[in-house]
């Protein structure tokens, strides 16, 4: 594998230069770049939805 992939900025669309424990992912699709932010606080919020699976590749990988 010519480009091993280590870490998460390792991706082209990822930004997380320096993460905190228990961050999670977001996408921001201005930036078109995944981020790390803080978890929302814990509880149901009946707005939030997931309608989408989320699809990702990784080139040249034996995985795709």
């Amino acid at each position: 594998m010519a480009n091993p992939i280590a870490v998460l900025n390792d991706l082209e669309d990822v930004s997380v230069p320096a993460p905190n424990d228990e961050d999670i992912l977001y996408y921001d699709a201005v930036a078109s770049l995944w981020k790390a932010q803080a978890p929302p606080p814990a509880g149901y919020d009946e707005g939030t939805r997931a309608y989408h699976d989320i699809d990702f590749a990784i080139p040249n990988s034996a995985w795709n």
